[in-house]
């Protein structure tokens, strides 16, 4: 087998992964994956592996750290480039990081992120007129107390920050990746630093790789993941890869009130961002 050398893509949620990966999949070493199942399914096989019999008997524990080894190089067995990319959001948190040192020689995190207002606006503007959008369905079906006296962009924002755990724990992987950037083997890509200057951030990635250059595509991308939006969240556009690289967000002053913008204005300066 071809020893494939795993890397991993996380970070916040709607803070350009997506672009990233079709960014970094233009190099002609280099396989970025859309959002992938590896992570969670080496934990399965490991609570697996440590509640067994076998495990608690102490028998061929060797066999343990070899299949962990083993598994995401099948994973990616059927992909011809070497240097791959697993994108899943908490690849950085302490628990997930001492994992990916498991199933890596020299594994490097690409980290992406930006302010937490413009990732909750992104998750809200998405609801407006999307009665089948699956945050305005799981509000719905919960007994979230906020939601009887505040208005619902902002009911929305709360939910997303304490009833979806997503962005906290996204949140711990960068404060740990943060305390330990001197390792080298973090590189954060904030998202307007990615859409405002493409060819500057890919090079300082590539650099960053020990890779060689290459002048990366900005106009006619193409959608090459093709993510199935409507029928997972109920939009059709949640992963849409544009063909012209642009900011389209929308401004959070104009979705939240002055409570929520007062309140994770500054949210990341306590992951030390």
């Amino acid at each position: 087998m071809n020893v494939k050398n795993i890397n991993f893509l996380c970070g916040l949620p709607r803070s350009g992964s997506t672009l990233l990966a079709t960014l970094l999949n233009q190099h002609p070493e280099i396989y970025a994956s859309p959002h992938s199942a590896l992570l969670d399914g080496l934990w399965a096989m490991r609570e697996a592996f440590v509640n067994s019999e076998s495990v608690k008997f102490m028998l061929r524990l060797s066999a343990y750290q070899e299949t962990l080894w083993t598994t995401p190089q099948t994973f990616y067995s059927s992909i011809e480039k070497n240097i791959i990319f697993d994108k899943q959001f908490c690849w950085s948190t302490p628990d997930n990081f001492q994992l990916a040192m498991k199933i890596s020689i020299n594994p490097h995190f690409i980290v992406c992120y930006r302010p937490i207002l413009e990732v909750l606006a992104s998750f809200v503007a998405k609801s407006v007129d999307n009665p089948n959008y699956y945050l305005n369905k799981a509000l719905d079906n919960s007994n979230f107390y906020p939601k009887n006296y505040l208005n619902k962009n902002d009911t929305l924002a709360e939910f997303i920050m304490q009833n979806n755990d997503l962005i906290p724990k996204s949140m711990v992987g960068l404060a740990y990746a943060k305390q330990n950037e001197k390792s080298g083997m973090f590189k954060f890509v904030l998202y307007d630093d990615l859409v405002n200057d493409p060819q500057k951030m890919m090079q300082d990635i590539f650099e960053f790789l020990k890779l060689e250059p290459i002048k990366i595509k900005t106009e006619n991308l193409q959608d090459i993941f093709r993510y199935k939006d409507t029928k997972v969240l109920g939009v059709d556009d949640f992963h849409k890869i544009r063909p012209t690289i642009k900011k389209e967000s929308p401004k959070p002053e104009d979705l939240f009130s002055d409570y929520i913008l007062k309140k994770y204005e500054n949210e990341l300066t306590s992951v030390g961002l």
